[in-house]
């Protein structure tokens, strides 16, 4: 068996405590400061404000409606500044908090409150409508129906929202008064509840339905921790810092560098609702922000959006991306246009609290493709596909074990028995390979999932899906790259109903055009079928009738190829006449 330790030195951790306890404890870490910002209006909750509405949201819930330990809360949101209120008053009282994706249709709401049984939603105006759709869904189905709130304060809800929707009151509505909370700090757990699940944020897996990850308190407060060891110095400091919060806060990825981790450092965060390219490079201007936590898509922007011309981008220093694979030529591209931003990239998952593997500054500027070096107090093994350690310097999935690593998934054993090997290996599914300096290349992955903009996409979910529509007899779905918006695109290959043969290719035509639309009708904005439609004949398939995407993998390759070709002789011919 070969054990790879992370050439970090061993870190001692803080000892058991809740979320709450750990980033908002009794005697802060730092000064008050302006915690988080809305980039947008201004608005500020300073770090003892934080604590205090989020203590008094806390004992609300506990009170008026008797949530406690292990109750369950679902936050339905795109960023804010109240989602850490409502996010640490729910932890305040040990409540399971369940984030949801703010662009999940109806259905993919619904399956998220229902298999967490959610006794409570915090629910954002801007997608109501989806919340309203899961509802109607779970009715249909007898489903327990929790009690809804908005996740924005009650001054800011829009008055024929008021008006529309009676009944529903803000979340600063539920606030005890400062004499009902007194001196009470957070709910203490016994010793062994820290292992117990904290949050559950969604992860596709390969195939299926998205499956609850249960994250401990321990995961949280440790990732945190080790996060450190590749930070830049400026970082470890605080003083002078700000942090651009473009990430979503629902993500793990989001949840761990903007809504927890800065809390352990002192540094502000400016929140943005999401990503506009005016409002991100102008909040950088305007607020000189100094780091920022992207994705490769975000990044494409730096690399290549001419509006960034327009602003003054100086006071930006370091740049970490993560949640996909950042490529070199991207990164040396951005490097080209920005000479003194330092970029780096991490590896992580939702399973193992975010980033197991991070680049330092120096690591950034040497070693671009890689994802970095495993962070302080975790293991990895690299394994062939029969679960055997392959020989050093050949590529193996990563199998890691270590303080960070999720207790498993909400009600579902089976799936937790197939992540794990040989005791508490978890396997991520993703093919690395290590260079004599300890960077890991992520090099393939034995999932089946595509990741566009950092979320996944099960192409099982798109099969079934396209399955039910009367003019399709069969389908298999893959992702294909976009050098072009640096991620990786959902492309369907279908096999239509009726005779196939004899369609013309304007009728081919139109009816890809169809599903397409029809798919985008009926999902989440990132899982619409952004790399095309293409109907075929047949799908290829092994003799136990499993889908071959290596083979349809090989034939986008052609199909691009010939695309390409005809798109250049088409451009030669023009310029003749």
């Amino acid at each position: 068996m070969t054990i790879y330790d992370s050439p970090y030195p061993a870190m001692e951790v803080a000892p058991p405590n809740t979320i709450f306890r750990h980033h908002l404890p009794a005697q802060p870490r730092f000064p008050d400061y302006p915690a988080f910002i809305d980039a947008i209006t201004g608005r500020t909750v300073t770090l003892s404000g934080l604590r205090k509405t989020a203590l008094q949201l806390g004992v609300g819930l506990r009170e008026k409606y008797n949530l406690k330990p292990k109750s369950r809360v679902i936050i339905y949101s795109p960023n804010s500044v109240d989602f850490p209120i409502i996010f640490f008053g729910c932890q305040s009282i040990g409540v399971i908090t369940s984030l949801a994706n703010a662009s999940y249709t109806a259905k993919e709401l619904a399956h998220q409150i229902r298999d967490g049984q959610a006794d409570l939603a915090f629910v954002h105006p801007a997608i109501f409508e989806a919340y309203i759709g899961a509802i109607e869904i779970l009715k249909k189905e007898g489903n327990k129906i929790p009690k809804v709130f908005w996740a924005i304060s009650g001054d800011t809800v829009p008055a024929e929202l008021k008006e529309k929707t009676k009944g529903i009151e803000a979340y600063d509505s539920i606030l005890a008064t400062q004499q009902q909370v007194g001196d009470f700090a957070g709910v203490e757990l016994n010793k062994g509840d820290y292992e117990d699940c904290a949050v559950l944020c969604y992860s596709s897996g390969t195939t299926g339905l998205a499956k609850g990850v249960m994250t401990t308190h321990q995961n949280l407060n440790v990732v945190g921790q080790i996060s450190r060891a590749a930070s830049p110095p400026s970082m470890k400091n605080g003083k002078g810092q700000l942090i651009l919060g473009v990430l979503p806060m629902f993500h793990i990825y989001g949840m761990v560098k903007l809504i927890n981790y800065p809390l352990t450092i002192g540094i502000p965060v400016v929140v943005l609702p999401k990503f506009v390219d005016t409002l991100f490079f102008g909040s950088i201007q305007k607020y000189k922000i100094t780091y920022a936590f992207l994705v490769p898509p975000i990044i494409l922007h730096l690399a290549n959006n001419p509006i960034a011309e327009k602003f003054d981008l100086s006071s930006l220093q370091n740049v970490m991306s993560g949640a996909a694979p950042l490529g070199a030529g991207l990164t040396k591209k951005v490097k080209q246009r920005f000479p003194w931003l330092n970029v780096s990239q991490g590896y992580g998952l939702t399973e193992t609290t975010a980033p197991c593997h991070s680049q330092n500054v120096e690591d950034g500027q040497r070693f671009f493709g890689s994802c970095g070096k495993l962070l302080p107090n975790l293991q990895v093994r690299l394994v062939d596909i029969d679960l055997k350690d392959v020989k050093v310097g050949t590529p193996g999935e990563i199998c890691i074990r270590g303080p960070t690593i999720m207790k498993g998934y909400w009600n579902n054993e089976k799936a937790t028995k197939e992540s794990f090997f040989d005791g508490d290996w978890y396997r991520t599914g993703d093919i690395a390979q290590i260079d004599e300096h300890g960077n890991y290349f992520i090099v393939d992955r034995l999932k089946e999932l595509i990741k566009y903009k950092g979320f996944q996409v099960p192409p099982a979910d798109l099969e079934a899906l396209l399955l039910t529509h009367p003019k399709v007899d069969d389908v298999g779905v893959i992702g294909i790259t976009s050098v072009e918006k640096a991620t990786e695109l959902p492309r369907a290959y279908v096999v239509p109903s009726g005779d196939f043969a004899n369609m013309s290719d304007v009728a081919k035509m139109a009816l890809s055009q169809e599903l397409i639309d029809w798919v985008a009708s009926e999902v989440a904005n990132h899982k619409q079928l952004r790399g095309g439609c293409i109907l075929i004949e047949a799908i290829p398939k092994s003799a136990a009738g499993k889908i071959l995407r290596k083979e349809l993998r090989e034939r986008a390759k052609v199909d691009d190829q010939q695309k390409s070709d005809a798109l250049n002789s088409t451009v030669k011919r023009m310029s003749k006449l």
